[in-house]
């Protein structure tokens, strides 16, 4: 399947509306058949026609797209992202979206905000 720049936005924004497919604090996070019924919806939203397993694979090629763009910026003291998709996806941001850093007692997130 070709992703278009639209199509990559609106799984964007379906993924971000089903606090279950990202946020490990979620109890549908856990619950396979629950994620399963999620990820339906967001096949049927984007025209039914896509494969569970391509959206898997597209979302997480965003998140590592998306991890690689913030690696960058810690780098790299001017470094202006350009990508389409980078400002969509900063509810990863949230101390929900990831694990808290390695050593810490705080829930606090790994990302900038």
């Amino acid at each position: 399947m070709e992703w278009t720049r639209e199509k990559t936005l609106q799984l964007i924004s379906e993924y971000r509306s089903r606090r279950g497919l990202w946020d490990m604090t979620c109890d549908e996070y856990r619950k396979k058949d629950v994620k399963q019924r999620l990820l339906n919806e967001v096949s049927q939203v984007l025209g039914g026609n896509i494969p569970i397993n391509e959206l898997e694979k597209k979302f997480h090629t965003l998140r590592t797209q998306y991890h690689r763009e913030i690696s960058r910026m810690k780098r790299m003291e001017l470094y202006n992202c350009e990508w389409d998709g980078f400002q969509n996806l900063v509810f990863f941001n949230s101390p929900y979206a990831c694990r808290s850093p390695k050593g810490s007692s705080e829930g606090g997130s790994a990302w900038p905000t």
